[in-house]
């Protein structure tokens, strides 16, 4: 007689029973993060267009408010999104008061107004201390856009023929020329293509950032900004200062700038760059220069205030060759987080000091001039004038 086999394991049921019930749901799960996802969409919209008047269906961000165009990157006309508002001239800010001597103001972000409270870029606070000098004889222009480099001239030169001036004020980033080894000036100027991402289409991420950037521990945000920049160093060649190609090309710009402006009939006013850094420790400026190397990672933490010194002195060499005013704002603005919300762009206290330092200089130019002044000129407003191309923007952070 056989013996009896013993019996065979029963294969539990357990695991491909879990998976079957999960492969069912899954689907169902999906669609429910969907549907929520869609929802915090619709709410983030909502409260956009009851805040601050941007249709759900239309692209509201930064970005938004520039267009590609012949004269390289332009304002929209009209366009609107957060404290910022192009005028009908593609310029941010109000409409161009006729029947006024014009300043205009040339430059990048740091004029354009990345931190400051809503009409508190420095421009508009020149404006201001202006009316208070000399009511109703000046008004104020501003042509910056951030990450422009000041060589691209033909948006200054139709700028001027649009709106004749009297002064122009000339804020240059030096950093904009990081990677730069030719000027710009005398290059034709291409259409630059908005860089359209997937922030600019959903607006949740946009928002989650922001919280993020706001409630996230200071010790979390470090962490995850060094590890990206280090993912940006190891992918590029790194160098501790820049050549003086870079230098020499700065300054052919600036020089061309300047002579666009006496073409037209204007003064340009000169203005040394400002930072974070002046009169700060070794040790303090440490993270911040880290911070500014996040859009710059080819260039190690000294190479910035190397740029800035040998930029400044391009500066101050320039308003000399040109016999025109020069506002030593690199020398008068105090340093440090009251008056820098981040490397270089000012919180409220900085715009209206350098603001007092470039209107006292104005009045100063006139009163020192012995031309008569220019006759106000009654424009047209166009359809359309665009505004200059962009690089490497340094967003909010």
């Amino acid at each position: 007689m056989r013996d009896a086999e013993p019996p065979k394991p029963v294969m539990s049921a357990g695991r491909p029973g879990i998976l079957r019930r999960l492969g069912r749901r899954l689907p169902i799960v999906a669609l429910c993060g969907l549907l929520v996802i869609c929802a915090l969409e619709a709410a983030v919209r909502i409260d956009d267009f009851l805040s601050e008047g941007a249709l759900p269906w239309d692209r509201h961000s930064l970005d938004a408010l520039f267009q590609p165009t012949q004269y390289g990157r332009g304002g929209v006309p009209g366009a609107r999104f957060s404290k910022w508002a192009i005028n009908s001239h593609g310029f941010v800010g109000p409409e161009p008061l006729d029947g006024r001597e014009r300043i205009l103001v040339y430059g990048s972000s740091e004029a354009f107004g990345l931190y400051e409270s809503p009409s508190h870029a420095f421009p508009r606070l020149v404006q201001a201390r202006l009316e208070r000098l000399l009511p109703g004889r000046f008004d104020v222009v501003n042509l910056a856009l951030p990450g422009m480099r000041i060589g691209h001239t033909e948006y200054l030169k139709h700028a001027l023929d649009t709106l004749p001036a009297r002064y122009v004020v000339i804020y240059p980033s030096p950093a904009a020329y990081i990677g730069v080894t030719a000027p710009y000036c005398g290059q034709p100027t291409r259409p630059v293509p908005n860089a359209i991402g997937l922030a600019d289409r959903i607006r949740l991420i946009r928002k989650l950032d922001t919280l993020l950037k706001a409630h996230a521990p200071a010790a979390l945000l470090d962490w995850m900004r060094d590890w990206s920049l280090q993912r940006e160093i190891r992918r590029v060649q790194v160098v501790t200062t820049l050549p003086q190609s870079v230098i020499d090309a700065f300054q052919a710009d600036l020089h061309c700038v300047a002579d666009v402006i006496r073409s037209h009939g204007a003064t340009p006013v000169f203005v040394t760059h400002a930072t974070w850094f002046r009169g700060q420790s070794p040790q303090a400026s440490e993270p911040m220069l880290r911070q500014w190397r996040r859009f710059y990672p080819e260039l190690a933490e000294p190479g910035f205030l190397d740029l800035e010194q040998r930029a400044n002195e391009v500066i101050r060499r320039e308003a000399q060759a040109a016999n025109a005013p020069l506002v030593e704002a690199a020398e008068s603005m105090p340093g440090g987080s009251d008056y820098f919300a981040d490397f270089v762009h000012f919180t409220d206290a900085g715009a209206e000091h350098l603001a007092g330092l470039i209107a006292v200089a104005i009045d100063g130019a006139r009163q020192a001039s012995t031309d008569a002044p220019m006759p106000a000129t009654s424009t047209p407003i166009p359809e359309h004038v665009p505004a200059n191309d962009g690089s490497r923007q340094p967003p909010a952070t």
